[in-house]
């Protein structure tokens, strides 16, 4: 009786098994991070420490995994990739400053569930300085962060140098553009992303329906705006002398004869009137 297809040399043994490998070999670490943290906490902790690489196998058609193809520990596709919690796990044969990165996979599978790019991006800055004195600071230095925006936010991570060592930026202060600064703290971590303010000599509010009061005001307070002028301008946030936003009023500027200024909301509006 003919063979009406070909036979693998097992199926005469009555067991279909194909012996071809299940795919490309390819690289994981070791290490890997649970994957409740983020993507990002966990490209600083896989390539930032010291890890061993371990060949992997997967049924994709590409040198290394994506989104869906399933990773086997063994050529023959029978050891199936089944972490015990969900994880991600970093590809060993690139680095923090570029590449693939992070794998995800699910508890009890071996299946790629997110592709995570690590790298560094860099951005210019000023030197460390204190908070008194940053926004005054010259822009002259290239850092790095891991964040995905050009320029780090809170949370991102800063670097001072995307060597293989990755050194962190040092806790302080980094001026990073002509109104903004970042707050830096261990470990490189960005805590906070702040405005820089011009500090400005002003009255106490007055009542909006008694403009002839507030030009009878002194000008003893120093209150602060987010605006690149002397004074702020229209559009511009005002602070108190606590950095709580400025109450609406009418406020006497001082240097600033025969002018009255409107805050409106803690946004500078009318900037300036001559009422006095």
């Amino acid at each position: 009786m003919p063979i009406a297809y070909p036979y693998r040399f097992s199926d005469w043994y009555g067991y279909n098994q194909d012996c071809t490998p299940v795919g490309p070999a390819f690289y994981m670490t070791n290490t890997s991070v649970v994957s409740t943290a983020s993507a990002a906490y966990s490209c600083n902790y896989i390539f930032d420490g010291n890890y061993y690489a371990n060949i992997y196998y997967h049924d994709g058609t590409g040198a290394t995994p994506v989104v869906g193809d399933t990773v086997y520990r063994d050529e023959g596709g029978d050891n199936e990739y089944n972490p015990a919690t969900n994880r991600f796990v970093g590809n060993s044969i690139t680095s923090i400053s570029g590449g693939t990165g992070l794998y995800r996979f699910d508890a009890g599978s071996g299946e790629v569930k997110q592709v995570y790019t690590c790298r560094l991006n860099s951005f210019s800055s000023s030197t460390n300085n204190t908070s008194s004195n940053v926004c005054s600071a010259t822009i002259n230095q290239t850092y790095y962060h891991n964040g995905s925006a050009s320029t780090p936010v809170a949370g991102d991570t800063t670097y001072s140098s995307n060597s293989n060592t990755y050194p962190y930026l040092s806790a302080g202060n980094y001026k990073i553009s002509s109104t903004q600064y970042i707050t830096v703290g261990s470990n490189g971590l960005v805590s906070s992303l702040n405005t820089c303010r011009t500090d400005f000599q002003s009255s106490s509010a007055g009542t909006l329906n008694f403009q002839d009061y507030v030009c009878l005001k002194t000008t003893s307070y120093t209150y602060s705006h987010s605006g690149s002028g002397t004074y702020p301008a229209a559009g511009d946030t005002v602070y108190d002398e606590n950095d709580n936003p400025l109450a609406s009023g009418y406020y006497k500027i001082m240097g600033t004869t025969n002018v009255y200024r409107i805050i409106i909301g803690n946004v500078a509006s009318g900037w300036p009137q001559s009422m006095c």
